[in-house]
């Protein structure tokens, strides 16, 4: 009766062991089969070698990570999370491509192995080289390269996919061939370049396509092929851009920037709107900044005539725009007193033109009148020195007619700058000169005439009488003429007058007033190589 109970004891301890200890059941047998175990591993950066642009590293290890994971048999630390393990321990990875320092990284992280390589390229061929570390011994557990003939940057990936097959299979046994390729086949990243940026003078402030990059000298790295933008500024100098074609690798480009020019607007009265070339810049007295070439200043102020000038800076100069604003309020009457009366705008020059003027008449009418009074005196006279005197004095007229034409026409063309109300009354008062003038002549034209008609009243020589009437004539003619000028004068101040309403018969305290006093104001100018000038300007 004691055998079923012991048999039973028997199966009891058999399914305790089956539970318990597995392997010592199956020991004489295979175990039950599963998935094999991820190896848990991290890839620091290839390192590449001169000629391959360095801004593939990136590009190329992340390809080389992620066909790891493919194979199925890693777990693999991507680049953000390791990177912020090895910030968070104050450990740098640029530097790090030794076997030793790999393993220090594998601890840090808390990897079992870890992935170290570089990219060689000889000649027109790459070789990619790899090596799987285990980190608890520090030995090199295998170790792959792969050749790439002839090829494109980017034709490195078939490489890749190799020496990742081949890590894989040192782990876990054979692993499954690597996966076909998509019908897309991927690419590498686009290649960057980097562009080093130098200026004369050096801290110019440096901006690639609107966003700031620096100071100069800079290099801007991560930039993609292509044209690009670039702006650089430095206060006391004139922007400067320029269009850079960006390459793979490393470009550079050297900008001089020209300095700017100092310049101080100052004058009577203050307080006047600056246009620089059209654009507002202040109130005088102001100094601005304005780079080398010609430029354009005006000024206003209510009440006041406006006012331009165009003045050529030079780079670095400083130098000092000067000016005096006229008023446009309407004189008041005032007082006469004994004391001097300013000049107005050009009264020199006026002057001399209206002297001129009339003397440009009289020896235009007197010179032919007494021309006419020779032929005469040669035709009723017998001797032969009769009408000299005449002709002498025809030549010294006509003499002085063209000495106060010239003088009229040198005073009109160097006096100042006239406005419109300003010319009319020039005419008008030219018009008033040439009737005083033509009024002149008529008084002397009929004295002769009525001498030369008392000159045959009692005479019996009939040759002296005919010679008197021929004088009479000849004078009365050139009455008329006078009486032409007197009119053509008078109509010519009445015109310029009311063409000027604002000047219309003006009292002599609004005439005085017409025009400016001379207004003298420096000009500063200082070159940056040395010297300058000291000057003024007059506005009259």
């Amino acid at each position: 009766m004691k055998k079923p109970k012991t048999i039973s004891t028997l199966v009891t301890i058999v399914f305790l062991f089956s539970v318990l200890r597995p392997d010592l059941i199956w020991a004489q047998g295979e175990a039950p089969s599963g998935p094999p175990q991820k190896v848990f591993l991290a890839v620091l950066d290839l390192d590449l070698s001169p000629g391959i642009p360095q801004e593939a590293k990136t590009s190329l290890s992340d390809i080389l990570r992620e066909q790891l994971w493919k194979t199925g048999r890693f777990r693999v630390v991507d680049r953000n999370n390791m990177e912020r393990i090895m910030k968070e321990q104050g450990f740098q990875l640029s530097d790090c491509t030794s076997k030793e320092c790999a393993v220090k990284v594998g601890q840090l992280l808390g990897v079992e192995k870890m992935v170290t390589g570089n990219v060689t390229l000889l000649g027109k061929t790459y070789i990619i080289s790899v090596q799987m570390t285990r980190v608890e011994s520090g030995e090199i557990e295998k170790m792959s390269s792969d050749r790439c003939s002839a090829c494109e940057l980017d034709q490195l990936i078939g490489s890749i996919d190799k020496v990742s097959a081949a890590l894989a299979e040192a782990v876990g046994g054979v692993a499954a061939p690597p996966k076909p390729a998509p019908a897309k086949p991927a690419k590498v990243a686009p290649v960057l370049g980097s562009l080093e940026v130098s200026s004369d003078p050096v801290e110019a402030q440096v901006y690639l396509d609107g966003g700031q990059a620096g100071v100069s000298p800079v290099v801007v790295k991560d930039i993609k092929p292509g044209d690009h933008r670039l702006l650089l500024k430095k206060e006391g100098y004139a922007p400067q851009e320029i269009m850079v074609s960006v390459k793979p690798g490393l470009n550079s480009v050297e900008a001089r920037l020209k300095q700017l020019a100092t310049i101080r607007v100052q004058g009577v009265p203050d307080g006047a709107q600056i246009l620089i070339d059209g654009r507002s810049v202040g109130t005088t007295p102001r100094e601005v900044m304005v780079p080398a070439g010609t430029h354009r200043v005006e000024l206003s102020l209510v009440g006041y005539q406006g006012y331009s000038q165009d003045f050529e800076a030079r780079e670095g100069e400083s130098r000092t725009i000067g000016y005096s604003l006229q008023s446009l309020e309407k004189p008041r009457e005032v007082a006469r007193v004994s004391q001097p009366k300013p000049k107005g705008k050009g009264s020199t020059a006026k002057g001399f033109y209206y002297t001129g003027l009339s003397l440009a008449l009289i020896g235009g009418m007197m010179g032919p009148a007494w021309g006419k009074e020779s032929e005469i005196d040669r035709n009723f006279s017998v001797g032969s020195n009769e009408g000299a005197d005449s002709a002498a004095a025809s030549r010294a007229f006509y003499g002085i007619g063209g000495a106060g034409f010239l003088t009229a026409t040198l005073s009109y063309i160097f006096m100042p700058s006239l406005s419109g109300r300003e010319r009319a009354h020039l005419l008008g008062y030219s018009g008033i000169d040439i009737a005083a003038t033509g009024l002149a002549l008529l008084g002397g034209f009929s004295f002769l005439a009525r001498m030369s008609r008392e000159g045959y009243d009692d005479e019996t020589d009939q040759n002296y009488i005919n010679k008197s009437k021929a004088r009479v004539n000849h004078f009365n003619k050139f009455v008329y003429v006078s009486y032409g000028v007197i009119g053509i004068g008078a109509l010519t101040a009445l015109i310029s007058f009311v063409a000027a309403p604002a000047a219309k018969n003006p009292g002599r305290a609004e005439v005085e007033s017409l025009t400016p006093k001379v207004a003298i104001y420096p000009e500063i100018v200082a070159y940056p190589e040395g010297g300058g000038y000291l000057g003024a300007r007059a506005s009259f």
